[in-house]
């Protein structure tokens, strides 16, 4: 029986990296996401190393040890190793964003199987914070608004601003620990039927747009690598929501006069996207509730240019183009197809 060289050294070479991670590198993951997989394969960036070298690197402040391990953490938690040749390395760059002292930054997420939007504002003005927060529930669930304001200080939020400026700093990185042609892990993969929305939109006092992160699909072996520091930032924010005292839940007739309609516009590029297709039309819905006529040149680009619109999404764009009067303005209305 003849064996191939090359076999053989791959074979040696998979021993021997069995045999070092077995012994010496512990689980950093969920046991489920471990049992089958050697230990060695959950390689984690420098990331205690590089608080120092985050903090000496920026001019706009320190950011705590405490917020850059929330984040890291989250990573992991959600990081899902697939039986194959690489692992999960997590760096951070030298330049990191600047929050301004005045200006906004627009948070959403969404999930496109539970037909549901969520769209948080936080505009700063020095030490002064005010958030406003909507919730839309698109046709599958019988369209559902929910509007909320708060004013506060930067220092409620300060972990929320770190986090978002900790994110403009990290990067994943991908590394094969066993490459080559053939390599252990080959036709490796997985991936999930969950779609989501993520977004994270810093703005100057002048309305001009200085960071932007958005994902819209699947969860995927091969897609987290890009996904999953937005995520963790998205996560650590939209579950900390609910611990900030003192909400008011605005009435149906303030509706119209909340943020959406500006995010709307904001977001006409990324709806276009073939990824975007739910976001897009569960947005198209919530104006029916929530829009003012400022969003018709948004409608119309969207008509002209996407891709690939259903007939049921033309025929929702085309009843607010051609009744703005109903659709934009005064009561909430259903838009149905």
């Amino acid at each position: 029986m003849k064996v191939h060289h090359s076999k053989i050294k791959y074979l040696t070479s998979f021993a021997i990296l069995m045999l070092i991670s077995s012994k010496s590198a512990p689980c950093d993951f969920p046991k489920d996401s471990c049992h089958s997989i050697p230990p060695m394969i959950k390689l984690m960036g420098d990331y205690e190393e590089k608080h120092s070298d985050l903090n000496s690197n920026n001019k706009s402040g320190k950011i705590s040890p405490v917020t850059i391990k929330k984040v890291v953490k989250i990573i992991k938690h959600h990081y899902q190793p697939c039986a194959g040749g690489y692992s999960l390395k997590i760096n951070f760059s030298d330049k990191m964003l600047s929050i301004p002292e005045k200006g906004s930054i627009d948070v959403e997420w969404g999930y496109g199987h539970a037909a549901y939007l969520s769209f948080l504002r936080i505009i700063i003005d020095g030490g002064n914070v005010s958030i406003e927060h909507i919730e839309f529930r698109g046709l599958a669930f019988a369209q559902k608004v929910t509007v909320r304001r708060i004013l506060t200080t930067k220092q409620i939020i300060q972990s929320w601003l770190d986090a978002i400026r900790v994110l403009s700093s990290i990067y994943l990185q991908k590394i094969d620990l066993i490459p080559g042609p053939g390599g252990w892990g080959s036709g490796c993969g997985w991936g999930a039927s969950t779609d989501f929305f993520n977004l994270v939109r810093v703005m100057d006092d002048n309305n001009r747009i200085i960071f932007k992160k958005d994902y819209a699909g699947y969860e995927s072996n091969n897609e987290q690598f890009e996904y999953l520091p937005l995520l963790s930032v998205i996560k650590l924010i939209s579950e900390s929501l609910d611990g900030i005292k003192g909400w008011e839940i605005s009435n149906v007739k303030e509706y119209r006069s909340s943020h959406f309609t500006d995010a709307f516009n904001l977001n006409r590029d990324i709806m276009l996207g073939k990824s975007y297709w739910w976001v897009m039309e569960d947005s198209v819905e919530a104006l029916g509730f929530l829009g003012t006529v400022d969003a018709l040149p948004t409608l119309k680009l969207i008509l002209k240019n996407h891709p690939e619109l259903l007939e049921r999404q033309i025929v929702k764009i085309k009843k607010i183009i051609e009744n703005p009067d109903c659709y934009l303005s005064g009561e909430p209305k259903i838009l149905t197809d």
